[in-house]
């Protein structure tokens, strides 16, 4: 069953306004959706009368005594009520009810709220997304996290004499989504509705792997990807769990850019086909015998508290792994669609963004130069060819003779992966690659990337002055390392610097500049409030330069400053806001002692009563993954783009990913009112004395964008993928020929869209439509696909 059908269905089977009238009865306010559990939704509640901001995870379940899944929403009732003692690393349950809507019944069981999953975690957090994986710590990733896991299994196996036989990353939670440290992450066991208590069914004086003294159990339950091999039996016992935990450990330790290549490397990792040095540390030996130990046949896997021992010991040895096998090798695995075809082949050219996708089918080395020639127009013989690689240090691979690419292609057959190969020029690149680096202008917080073409001082300061403006001539240049700065002063250092071994493995090059001919500006600064000024100074009329500079004078951090200039006009004392690089330019440039007065940002427990001047259109702004740090903003055009402009330009995040509610009561009841036109916009200033504004952000993938697509007068649905840095329709439509071998020139595209509050069907002719459906749609995107010799098509003439 395909995605977009699983949507649909679960709108059909719990309609919101049902929800929410359940959630009424009980006191629970809805907020938004959190995701879909085993047979169920999960939402996101709050209570009516409580007076601090706490929200729960409320999952709903249709509450049905005929189907075959009645035994596992009483089973997953029942585990929660086991959790009584609230084990730390198990999700909290605290009470359910039953409730008749529309003549049908439900179940809802209120949690705690846990807002990312282990998967999501990885792929976006504060920690630098899946970079996460490569944390030195103390402690790594793997380190703190899987002991916590284990934790959370002996408790359930132990304590509560049940099996959880659905353990994956999407039902391990993460308690508090926005750790700022590795140290501060909780990680919680969830999702009970394929668990099942087993104890009972164990004779005391029984081996718990001795199969004769096993009750029959249900087989093929749970994850295919991370199911125990005995799962597909009905002869198992706890540690089929401990099985699931050896897949989940591999996931915490081996670093992969992109979270869609992780199905076709579990099918590889469970098949053997991956060794000790795909994990990114290599140097745990701890670790690479956990994973071996936990990927055995039931007889020698460990259990809960035997792997705990072990656990504790990760990231303690750190000294290199000999080569070995992770899983010994056995049978491959059988899953479905799993026919071997020719790889993906993409191919970018140095220099530029948009790679080139080349239709599935067998190459040789020459007969991929001669394609890569047709797209690019490098002559075939002037060809550098190099594989990206995913690897822990992504590195650029040289292909030259042909078994290296044969042996390339065949590997990427087996494992479904696609191919990524970087073209360039020899004729031009012969002792011209260029060299990369990070710059900044010394006090200032911002990093720009930069190159160089070769080793020498005068191509380094050209480079530099290129990227920040300062003259080469008026150049002080150094390195930054962990050990200081380096000063970089001739050819020689330069090239040390690109080609030292001494530089730190994996790190980029850090260079700070500053300006010999640049005059510090000078300035005070205090705290509001305060009496004492604090002298201080900056080199450049920048507004990082001068946040930074008051930092390390009255230790605010920058992104809490609100500054203003103390001054007079026409005799009377004003304050003059400071938000831009302009306004520390004019400051400066008058010649005067400049008075900066510091301020933090609001935070809700100090709001003022009445923000006053509603002509200015002042609101609160509150981003919602930070409930307790609010931002006092105004616009002067009350209209929606003026207000996602002015959000954009205080937080960064994008206008068209901007979704904003309006935090108010009715009834003397606490509601969030989405913001989504102009005349909200001017009623919601209008008629409120004090404007909270919530901002939510709708999270844009970093690499691809997923669609669906159908043939015109069909039903069927198949899942495609388009570039983001590839937004047009020229690229739709190779990726729809791609998926069902529609030729892109008798191509006719259309999508369905509601405009004026009517569905209407929009014929995709041009880029820009192409960029407004994947950039503005909150909902899945279907796009229907004629041919031009279609009968349909007599509805576009």
């Amino acid at each position: 069953m395909n995605e977009q059908h699983n949507v649909n269905e679960e709108k059909e089977k719990f309609p919101l306004e049902e929800i929410k009238q359940g959630l009424k009865s009980k006191g629970f306010q809805y907020v938004m959706p959190v995701g879909n559990g085993s047979d169920g939704r999960v939402v996101q509640a709050k209570k009516f009368d409580e007076k601090e901001k706490i929200e729960y995870a409320i999952k709903i379940l249709l509450d049905t005594m005929n189907d075959e899944k009645a035994k596992y929403r009483k089973r997953e009732l029942y585990a929660l009520k086991a959790n009584k003692d609230s084990h730390q690393n198990i999700v909290k349950y605290y009470e359910y009810w039953n409730t008749s809507l529309n003549k049908r019944q439900f179940l809802f069981i209120q949690m705690e709220l846990c807002r990312l999953n282990l998967e999501a975690f990885v792929y976006k957090n504060e920690m630098g997304n899946a970079e996460i994986i490569k944390a030195q710590g103390p402690p790594r990733f793997y380190q703190h996290a899987f002991p916590q896991l284990l934790k959370g299994l002996y408790f359930i196996h132990e304590t509560m004499g049940w099996v959880h036989r659905d353990l994956h990353p999407s039902n391990i939670l993460i308690a508090n989504p926005n750790p700022q440290r590795i140290s501060d992450i909780v990680v919680k066991i969830a999702d009970f509705g394929r668990a099942r208590e087993i104890r009972s069914i164990f004779d005391a004086s029984a081996s718990l792997t001795d199969a004769s003294k096993l009750e029959k159990l249900s087989t093929e339950v749970g994850n295919k990807l991370f199911r125990a091999p005995e799962l597909n039996t009905q002869d198992y016992d706890y540690k089929v769990d401990l099985y699931s935990a050896g897949i989940v450990l591999y996931f915490l330790s081996c670093y992969l850019e992109d979270k869609e290549q992780w199905k076709n490397e579990i099918k590889a990792f469970r098949n053997g086909e991956r060794r000790s040095e795909d994990l990114f540390h290599q140097d745990d030996k701890h670790l690479v015998s956990l994973i071996q130990s936990l990927l055995q046949e039931k007889e020698k896997r460990p259990t809960a508290e035997e792997a705990l021992k072990t656990a504790n010991k990760l990231g303690e040895t750190k000294e290199p792994v000999e080569s070995q096998i992770l899983v010994e090798s056995k049978k491959p695995v059988e899953y479905t669609n799993t026919g071997s075809r020719a790889p993906q082949v993409f191919v970018k050219k140095d220099g530029e963004t948009a790679a080139y996708r080349f239709p599935r089918k067998e190459y040789t080395l020459s007969s991929l130069k001669a394609e890569v020639e047709k797209c690019t127009g490098v002559k075939a013989e002037s060809q550098l060819l190099r594989q990206s690689t995913t690897m822990p240090e992504a590195k650029l691979v040289n292909i030259i003779p042909d078994e290296i690419f044969q042996n390339i292609f065949d590997s990427a057959s087996i494992g479904g992966k696609p191919i990524h190969i970087n073209v360039s020029d020899s004729t031009y690149t012969v002792n011209r690659e260029e060299k990369r680096f990070r710059v900044k202008k010394e006090g200032e917080l911002v990093w720009k990337r930069c190159s160089t073409k070769d080793y020498t001082l005068s191509s380094l300061q050209a480079g530099i002055e290129s990227c920040i403006g300062v003259k080469a001539k008026s150049q002080l240049i150094s390195q930054q390392t962990s050990i200081g700065l380096t000063a970089i002063n001739s050819d020689s250092d330069v090239q040390s610097l690109f080609t030292s071994p001494s530089n730190e493995k994996g790190q980029p090059i850090c260079v700070i500049v500053s300006d010999s001919n640049r005059k510090e500006k000078k300035f005070r600064v205090k705290k509001e409030g305060e009496l004492d000024w604090n002298r201080c100074s900056t080199k450049y009329d920048t507004l990082s330069s001068l946040q930074a500079e008051i930092q390390n004078c009255i230790n605010i951090k920058p992104e809490l400053q609100v500054l203003k200039q103390q001054t007079t006009i026409y005799g009377k004392d004003r304050e003059i806001g400071i938000t831009s690089d302009g306004d520390v330019k004019s400051i400066f440039e008058a010649g005067d002692l400049v008075d900066i007065i510091v301020s933090k940002k609001l935070s809700p427990n100090k709001l003022p009563a009445n923000l006053g001047n509603r002509e200015a259109n002042n609101f609160l702004l509150t981003k919602i993954d930070n409930l307790w740090d609010s931002e006092l903003c105004s616009i002067e055009d009350d209209t929606l783009s003026s207000l996602k402009a002015k959000i954009e330009s205080c937080t960064g995040v994008k206008a068209h990913l901007q979704i904003l509610y309006q935090e108010t009561t009715i009834n003397k009841r606490p509601c969030r009112i989405a913001i989504t036109c102009d005349d909200y916009v001017k009623k919601m200033f209008k008629a409120a004395e004090k404007v909270d504004i919530i901002l939510s952000q709708n999270q844009l993938p970093q690499s691809e964008l997923m669609f669906f697509i159908k043939k015109a007068g069909e039903a069927a649905l198949e899942r495609c993928l388009i570039k983001t840095d590839a937004l047009n329709l020229s690229s739709l439509k190779e990726a729809i020929e791609s998926c069902i071998e529609v030729k892109t020139d008798s191509q006719v595209l259309c999508y369905k869209t509601v405009l004026s509050g009517e569905i209407q069907e929009i014929n995709i002719k041009s880029d820009q439509l192409v960029q407004c459906m994947f950039l503005e749609s909150t909902e899945p995107i279907v796009v229907t696909v004629s041919q031009k010799n279609d009968a349909s098509l007599d509805m576009y003439q």
